[in-house]
């Protein structure tokens, strides 16, 4: 999928692959949700190896005001960080962002693990951040909160009405079993974590890119915050997930689609990578009907009822049906 994008036309990259856990992650739901994904390595060097050449890409397709996010877990992040360094520059990682989080299981062994990592790298100097779009509530018992504070100096500083600026620990509850967020998908991670990730290092209307996308959650955090999106994903449950997910926050269906094992939604980036998209459509012999419609079968797992959408390169326009 990201060799037909030109060089430099992503905003933001948020990536959350497997983790190397050595599982095959199941549904929470069993049989009833849909199907999961195998993470198994024979090794986490093997895990590098076959994720190094994505990031390579990645990184190609960023703008140099653009930032990349990879989300991991204490399994493989200080390999990926190493990595990271070495072939995007330490000068180019801005930060280790621990997200902690309660809830499952305690350990009686070792200290219970309830943190992510995501690792935060920008493409240039004059990356996009916007640390008001995220403040945080002070806490009760702050000086600030109870009216600002003065300084040994004599000087006041007063709270800022949208709170304190968030550090680089951010506590996020996970999905409760019975939220209405949770779909079923495995790994499916909280909304509000992904919200905060594409306020903070994107602005409205950027092109937010996803290729890992799983639950459809970058996609419903750009759909709700006025972002365009990229995403995609190699299991054809998760494709169906995300277009029920999609269907249900009301998303625009203006965008585009590519198939590649499966049915993934994207953002249009430019009108040159539509039509280079189209071109590799009816190479690889994708029928597209005299009445403008190109027919894909429909992903496995999803309720949707027949979708269209509309792909559109110049004056040409296709409908896209699934069956």
């Amino acid at each position: 999928m990201l060799g037909y994008l030109p060089d430099e036309v992503i905003d933001l990259v948020y990536i959350d692959p497997p983790f190397a856990t050595g599982l095959f992650r199941k549904s929470p739901k069993g049989d009833e949700g849909p199907g999961g994904y195998e993470d198994s390595w024979d090794s986490v060097e093997e895990f590098v190896d076959w994720i190094e050449p994505r990031l390579r890409e990645l990184w190609r397709v960023l703008k140099k005001n653009g930032n990349l996010v990879i989300h991991l877990d204490s399994r493989a992040i200080h390999h990926l960080r190493i990595w990271c360094d070495r072939e995007f520059g330490v000068d180019r990682f801005e930060n280790e962002i621990i997200w902690h989080y309660t809830g499952g299981g305690r350990s009686r062994k070792r200290f219970s693990r309830k943190h992510d990592v995501l690792l935060w790298y920008s493409k240039g100097p004059k990356r996009t951040f916007n640390i008001d779009a995220i403040r945080e509530p002070y806490e009760p018992t702050s000086g600030y909160a109870k009216g600002g504070i003065v300084s040994k100096k004599g000087r006041k500083y007063m709270p800022h009405p949208d709170g304190k600026p968030a550090d680089d620990v951010w506590n996020i509850p996970i999905i409760n079993p019975l939220s209405s967020e949770r779909t079923g998908y495995p790994t499916q991670k909280p909304l509000k974590l992904i919200r905060r990730v594409v306020n903070a290092l994107s602005n409205k209307g950027d092109v937010v890119c996803d290729v890992f996308a799983g639950s459809g959650t970058t996609a419903a955090a750009c759909s709700m915050d006025d972002r365009r999106y990229l995403c995609c994903d190699s299991n054809p449950d998760a494709i169906g997930v995300m277009l029920d997910r999609l269907e249900e926050v009301r998303c625009e269906d203006s965008n585009p689609v590519v198939l590649s094992n499966g049915l993934y939604r994207i953002g249009s980036v430019t009108e040159n990578s539509t039509t280079e998209l189209i071109t590799m459509l009816e190479t690889a012999g994708v029928k597209i009907d005299p009445d403008g419609i190109i027919r894909f079968p429909s992903p496995i797992w999803s309720r949707t009822k027949d979708p269209v959408f509309p792909l559109r390169t110049g004056d040409r326009v296709f409908r896209v049906r699934l069956n």
